[in-house]
């Protein structure tokens, strides 16, 4: 994972415990180390120093993917119906958390689309995950977790991470990285209500998502729905796994409402994450939920399980 405060830098791979390489800059650090050495000229909001946009220009270059055609992710069925074969690249997808205290779900969910475009088995695209995080959002939420996103199959040394010191700052760096052609997944997360991430500015996170073919993600922790020009809405909130066992550890769980959709009918499902296969499917049959959102999920209408429940509206 390569972290960026006033300079992204790079980092070895966590799970290796490799020592640190450089990275074009001096004084690289990992991370969860003390933060790279201050660059002359960085001002109070790092990610739009002049500095930390050239790197963050270099960085997402990657000779491995060059520009190409919009196509679509494979999530696995029931999703892929419901979204006409699959979650379009090329397009913003919006993401809130579907409870309280539902940010961990909601970081999880999103490496969990990165890994499956990044390195899945039907065309993974290889190449960079820029996460761009608003401070609050850091501090709100904790810092992402090396093994935890290789748990849910993204490989933590594709992650260029920044952090901005506010929403504004989330908005200039993301869309800087969609310029960019090797940017195949860009990821920003700012903090709560912003008034700067208005409809105008996601139509503009938009149009350079569809310029380059990138999968864009607006996470939204502590914020409300608002207009966006998002192609999709998800509402995510943990779920109980499943496992052969009545005491058993499962595969990550999620309950999805996709509740606004471009491409076909929203709906309501409970799925669990295979991150082998980087899929997502109906809790495995005859499996003994746990947890405490299980018997809540056994016992919904089976509206909310499988079939979707309504046309989205325009």
């Amino acid at each position: 994972m390569r972290e960026g405060s006033a300079v992204p830098v790079q980092v070895p791979a966590l799970l290796s415990g490799a020592p640190p390489r450089e990275a074009g800059a001096p004084g690289p650090r990992a991370w969860g180390a003390d933060p790279p050495p201050a660059v002359p000229g960085a001002g109070a909001d790092p990610a739009s120093s002049p500095a930390t946009l050239d790197a963050l220009r270099a960085l997402v270059r990657s000779p491995a993917r060059a520009a190409s055609p919009a196509g679509r992710l494979l999530l696995g069925a029931p999703l892929d119906a419901a979204l006409g074969g699959g979650l379009p690249r090329g397009a913003l997808h919006e993401v809130h958390g579907g409870a309280p205290g539902a940010h961990g779900v909601l970081l999880g969910f999103a490496a969990a689309l990165a890994g499956a475009l990044v390195g899945g088995l039907a065309g993974g695209l290889g190449g960079p995950v820029l996460w761009v995080r608003q401070d609050m959002s850091v501090r709100e939420g904790g810092r992402l977790h090396a093994p935890g996103c290789a748990e849910l199959g993204l490989d933590p040394d594709r992650i260029v991470l920044v952090e901005a010191a506010d929403a504004a700052g989330v908005l200039r760096a993301a869309e800087d990285g969609l310029r960019q052609a090797g940017a195949g997944v860009v990821i920003a997360e700012p903090w709560g209500a912003a008034r700067v991430l208005d409809l105008t500015a996601t139509r503009r996170l938009a149009l350079r998502a569809a310029e380059r073919g990138a999968l864009a993600l607006l996470l939204r922790p502590g914020a409300e729905p608002e207009p966006s020009a998002a192609a999709t809405r998800w509402h995510v909130a943990p779920a109980g796994s499943a496992s052969p066992l009545p005491f058993g550890l499962g595969a990550p769980a999620f309950a999805l409402e996709l509740a606004r959709n471009r491409f076909g009918p929203t709906g309501r499902w409970i799925v669990e994450f295979d991150a082998d296969a980087r899929r997502f499917g109906p809790l495995a049959p005859g499996a003994a939920p746990s947890g405490r959102g299980a018997a809540a999920a056994r016992h919904r209408p089976a509206g909310d399980h499988g079939a979707p429940a309504r046309r989205a509206a325009s």
